[in-house]
């Protein structure tokens, strides 16, 4: 006979706001996947079901190091620290067919952006051990499902700033925010777009204090002195161009 833990297959959504979006599956949705926190230092996201039963869900925060390269990984964090962020309420119950509204604060803003992720995950109980009304209730098998959000956290003073070596093709991230890349533009001229030929990088976002080396297929031509980086800013929706000789 299989264990209990072989009953059920858990499937854990790792937030990506590029392929993404809250679908229903077995119990909860989550919506967005993906959220910024504000200067304020507060965000929310709506946790739905459509179950016919009332769902319990319990909350997991985990901060992401190195976020975006091999090296990355998660490391726990206890909400009652006072470090990372804080999800209230941190267990809760959802009534069938509604909707409740998760809170994220940040009460101390880092110096540099920080990301996390805070896992919804149904549970039998808010308690840890199960009352007598749920121990009466059948065991559900199935899908359980664990949804991930990414909730991106900016710095007290966000700096969008980085370079490029138009030879070696290295953008290093210099700034305190990460950076997004649009478009990479080779230009016969300063301070003008005119004849300049424009594409898009694979890796368009890059986080603070690492660096990434550019596509050599987007520098192909050599009738170019001039290298245009158009990029964006998240925390104030800005955008902007900056430009590097080629010599």
């Amino acid at each position: 006979m299989p264990s209990n833990k072989l009953k059920s297959l858990i499937m854990i959504l790792a937030a990506s706001p590029l392929i993404l979006s809250a679908s229903s599956f077995a119990g909860i949705s989550v919506y967005p996947i993906s959220v910024p926190m504000q200067k304020s230092g507060g965000a929310q996201i709506s946790v739905t079901t459509n179950s016919a039963t009332t769902e319990y869900v319990k909350t997991t925060v985990k901060k992401i190091n190195n976020p975006a390269t091999p090296q990355e990984n998660e490391t726990t964090i206890s909400q009652s620290s006072g470090n990372g962020i804080v999800v209230t309420p941190e267990k809760f119950g959802l009534a069938p067919g509604t909707t409740r509204i998760i809170r994220m604060i940040n009460i101390q803003p880092p110096q540099t952006e920080e990301a996390y992720r805070v896992y919804f995950e149904g549970v039998p109980g808010l308690n840890n051990n199960s009352d007598k009304k749920d121990q009466k209730q059948p065991a559900k098998l199935g899908i359980s499902m664990i949804w991930g959000v990414l909730v991106t956290v900016p710095p007290a003073v966000p700096r969008l700033d980085f370079t490029l070596d138009p030879v070696s093709r290295v953008v290093n991230n210099t700034g305190n925010i990460h950076l997004k890349i649009n478009s990479i533009g080779l230009c016969p001229q300063q301070l003008t777009d005119d004849g300049c030929k424009w594409s898009k990088p694979v890796k368009n976002s890059i986080y603070p204090n690492q660096h990434t080396t550019l596509d050599p297929a987007l520098f192909k031509g050599s009738n170019y002195s001039v290298v245009k980086v158009k990029y964006s800013n998240w925390t104030d929706k800005s955008a902007g161009v900056k430009e590097f000789s080629a010599k």
